[in-house]
């Protein structure tokens, strides 16, 4: 439960525990999300921290290349330290498998800057 509400938690832009928290007694889809549940933001902390640790960083990559795949979110553009890079460059329909590794690279280090900025 507490998995789905930090990753929508994540995806929706908000990284605090305690803001997580807020969001589960006032958010009707943070509250739908855990089941009604909503537990303090010491509980979410630990749960990040010592339940999870650094499989999140997997876990969350893997969600975003998923949403990616079925077309939720686009990456025509995005900024990786303030450059601008244009993430369709090649409009043909064939991917070439050394770009598809470079863009996997690309994902997990936007994803882990991401996730080392929620632990600042």
């Amino acid at each position: 439960m507490l998995l789905k509400v930090l990753i929508y938690a994540y995806i929706q832009g908000i990284y605090s525990s305690r803001k997580i928290a807020r969001a589960l007694r006032e958010n009707i889809t943070f509250m739908w999300l855990s089941k009604y549940q909503a537990p303090d933001f010491r509980t979410i902390n630990r749960f990040r921290k010592e339940i999870l640790g650094e499989a999140i960083e997997n876990i969350f990559a893997e969600v975003v290349k998923l949403l990616l795949e079925l077309g939720y979110v686009n990456f025509d553009f995005y900024y990786l330290d303030e450059t601008k890079v244009e993430a369709n460059a090649n409009k043909y329909s064939f991917v070439w498998a050394k770009s598809t590794r470079t863009f996997e690279k690309k994902l997990r280090e936007i994803v882990k800057n991401t996730l080392e900025e929620i632990d600042l």
